[in-house]
């Protein structure tokens, strides 16, 4: 099945892996322009929570309100609260 943007968060909630290479194909750019806002320079770090924004979405597409929220807006809330922990948690060394 091809994923797309009307079913990107139905394909996550089944669990569909090929939804996650969708969502970095369509949202990496404003996922990466995010976390570099925050954590400046620190690539290494950078890509890691790049991974673990993209574990976050997965473990939490149940928790995704259309109502409330466009995808778009929901992902990058997501990156920028992990973003913000991962800036604490450098600051603290």
């Amino acid at each position: 099945m091809k994923i797309t943007e009307e079913n990107v968060v139905e394909q996550l909630l089944q669990k569909n892996e090929k939804a996650l290479f969708y969502i970095v194909d369509q949202y990496g750019g404003i996922i990466k322009s995010i976390i570099r806002k925050y954590l400046g320079n620190l690539e290494i770090i950078q890509d890691e929570c790049f991974d673990d924004v993209l574990l976050l979405i997965w473990n939490n597409i149940n928790y995704y309100d259309k109502s409330k929220n466009s995808f778009k807006n929901w992902i990058a809330a997501i990156t920028k609260h992990k973003s913000i922990d991962y800036q604490r948690q450098y600051n603290k060394f």
